[in-house]
């Protein structure tokens, strides 16, 4: 505990919460508590097909780069947070659709580095305390994830399930296609015995009613409906 200490050192911030502390049990506890509201830690992977929209007159050559700064200005204005992690990321057509997919006619842009079988993202990591705690500012994390990740719907994206989600069960499968993954849960008899996979992601405790409801399936066609017609994969 006290080389972990150390290591935090330079985040002011969370080096003076954890000196106003006088025993070691207390140093982890507030620890724990002020990397959990101050810290920052996250994924989220978009592609070029929605974010050129508002690319204008830029050349196709020049359309991924357009893409991933466009991405993180966005970041940038909503965390400041440096440096960002950067990556290319491959989205490959399947010939069954699967919980995340490319842009439906992404291959008819053939954007720069598309294939008629691969749309191509960019998945941006996002590790640190923001800028507004490190100033002293009041900053809502939670509502800044919920912020970013309704933001990726809408832009076709997506973030990644080893982070956590802000999002209410309604939005986040909007996120993601629950078709083949409640045919799954269904055929393997999941149900009942482990629970959704947004009950796994999402933030804070679980009520007994919000597990008791994760249990149950989802209605078939329901995403066909309603959750396709607002596709929120995200493209880079």
């Amino acid at each position: 505990m006290k080389e972990m200490y150390q290591q935090l050192s330079v985040v002011p911030l969370v080096k003076n919460i954890l000196l106003q502390t006088t025993t070691w049990n207390n140093l982890e506890a507030h620890y724990v508590k002020a990397i959990i509201r101050n810290f920052y830690a996250n994924d989220v992977i978009n592609g070029l097909f929605h974010l050129n929209v508002a690319a204008g007159g830029v050349h196709k050559e020049s359309a991924y780069l357009y893409g991933v700064l466009l991405l993180c200005a966005r970041i940038d204005g909503r965390w400041r947070v440096y440096p960002l992690w950067l990556c290319p990321h491959k989205l490959f057509k399947q010939p069954v659709k699967s919980m995340i997919s490319p842009e439906p006619g992404f291959e008819y842009e053939m954007r720069q580095g598309d294939t008629k079988d691969v749309q191509m993202y960019t998945d941006v990591g996002v590790y640190y305390a923001p800028g507004p705690v490190l100033r002293g500012e009041v900053f809502d994390g939670v509502e800044a994830v919920r912020k970013m990740e309704q933001w990726l719907i809408e832009k076709h994206g997506y973030q990644p399930q080893y982070a956590v989600s802000e999002l209410d069960e309604r939005s986040f499968w909007r996120m993601f296609d629950v078709d083949l993954y409640e045919h799954c849960r269904r055929k393997y008899r999941a149900i009942g015995t482990f629970t959704s996979i947004y009950y796994k992601s999402k933030k804070g405790r679980k009520t007994e009613k919000e597990v008791r409801e994760a249990e149950q399936p989802m209605p078939r066609g329901i995403n066909s409906k309603i959750y396709y017609t607002m596709s929120c994969l995200c493209v880079s």
